[in-house]
């Protein structure tokens, strides 16, 4: 389950429920998934204020072993405070984690910069742009890079950053936390670094061991070894512990915490139905009033059947396709909706779907709420919980407002590429994982229109 998304602001849908009744939606059963879920835990590292080649390593890990090679697209998000001063960042470029067969872990990597700043921790995300032989579960991580130049100079400083890794329900994986001196020692300095507490022998493998940093040496990584577990147990925070530094290493961070995320947490699974006796009362209440004051805006389109006639009627309202009609999906948005700054409005919305049936035939498939330039999906409000599924799209490439491709080796072959803000579908058509479903980015599970 992806925690991130869980990471929600309250709103208030800004409209009246109709009729003042809440009347549940039919759906259908929510599909199987057809493959394991690939997750990136979140990851930090000390900066330092010597030395090239440090590095924040964040664990991109399957539930469970596949019996195909899993490879997975990730890249550099400059959306915190980080800079391509602290971060080494390639515009439109991306980089190819792959897991092997068998195996259930990769790592991705990014290189961060050494200063002498006095500043605050910085921060910025990965984002899994899509993977092949898994379906992606949680596709952003958070990574810090931890100032250290507010200690004292006079002596060398030892510290290392903490993160989270998903347990996963079959094999082992591991987190790795880099053990770093601010510039590289003419001396040797060693240090004791000790994971022992709840849950060891179950959860993680317990250990004591001794890091010695040699002459010209600044940075050593420590392997964590995470227990598979089917259970639903909660996150477990387990605490690495720096001591006993020697030559007069000053250590920075005695303690380093790392999140076990559980990823069978049943009260966080994904709800697909509006009857769902996990929803609260003011869930229900705003998820039917998203729906009623959608369908009564779209109802316009409702009566349409055939490409042409729908094409005709949206472009005389404003909308143009953003040209992924051959999906059996097509999107069209408004620019005015899309700049005007407001969000959620049903009089105002964003995009328009069509959906093509079987029949071969086109007919209205969703009204698509955009949330304003700029916005993440750490800044999706509140509406239903998971039953509310929002989703981005950080892969296409675009000739104005047209989708004229993928990035392809981080770069795009034709239009420039542009991620795109939050975004949530209110279906008028029958979805099989229910009517907010939004499996065509990031965020949307293992369900499929």
């Amino acid at each position: 389950m992806n925690t991130k998304m869980m990471r929600l602001r309250s709103v208030i849908v800004g409209t009246a429920l109709l009729a003042g009744v809440i009347a549940p939606i039919a759906t259908a059963a929510p599909a199987s998934a057809t493959s394991s879920l690939v997750s990136i835990g979140d990851a930090s590292a000390v900066e330092g204020n010597l030395g090239q080649g440090r590095v924040i390593s964040f664990p991109i890990a399957l539930d469970a072993p596949t019996t195909v090679d899993v490879h997975v697209d990730w890249k550099i998000q400059l959306v915190g405070t980080a800079t391509a001063a602290d971060v080494k960042y390639v515009v439109n470029g991306f980089k190819t984690a792959t897991i092997r067969a068998g195996k259930v872990q990769a790592f991705a990597n990014a290189v961060i910069y050494s200063d002498t700043v006095v500043e605050s921790d910085e921060t910025f995300e990965i984002h899994i742009l899509g993977a092949t032989g898994a379906d992606v579960d949680d596709h952003m991580a958070v990574g810090t890079v931890i100032d250290d130049d507010s200690e004292s100079t006079s002596t060398s400083i030892l510290g290392a950053g903490g993160g989270s890794v998903h347990e996963g329900n079959l094999g082992t994986r591991q987190g790795k936390i880099w053990v770093t001196l601010s510039a590289p020692s003419l001396t040797p300095v060693s240090v004791v670094a000790t994971l022992t507490d709840t849950g060891a022998g179950t959860f993680y493998k317990a250990f004591t061991k001794t890091l010695m940093f040699r002459p010209g040496q600044y940075k050593k990584p420590i392997v964590l070894t995470i227990y598979p577990n089917a259970a639903t147990t909660g996150d477990r925070i387990v605490t690495l512990m720096l001591s006993g530094a020697t030559n007069g290493a000053n250590i920075m961070t005695p303690a380093v915490a790392t999140t076990i995320v559980d990823d069978d947490d049943a009260s966080a699974a994904r709800i697909y139905s509006i009857s769902d006796s996990r929803l609260t009362p003011e869930q229900v209440l705003r998820a039917q009033a998203l729906i009623d004051v959608s369908t009564t805006a779209t109802a316009q389109y409702a009566g349409l059947v055939g490409w042409s006639a729908l094409n005709a009627a949206l472009l005389q309202r404003g909308y143009t396709s953003i040209g992924d009609g051959g999906t059996g999906f097509e999107h069209y948005t408004n620019s005015v909706f899309l700049n005007d700054g407001i969000e959620l409005n049903a009089s105002k919305v964003e995009s328009i779907v069509l959906q093509r049936q079987s029949n071969g035939l086109w007919v209205l498939g969703a009204a698509m709420y955009i949330l304003n330039n700029g916005k993440t999906m750490a800044d999706v409000p509140e509406i239903a919980g998971t039953f509310t599924t929002w989703h981005d799209h950080q892969n296409l490439c675009w000739n104005g407002s047209v989708v004229v491709g993928f990035l392809v080796n981080g770069t795009c072959t034709a239009g420039v590429f542009r991620a795109t803000p939050p975004m949530l579908h209110v279906w008028m058509t029958l979805q099989a994982c229910g009517p907010f479903i939004g499996t065509e980015g990031f965020g949307g599970g293992t369900c499929t229109h």
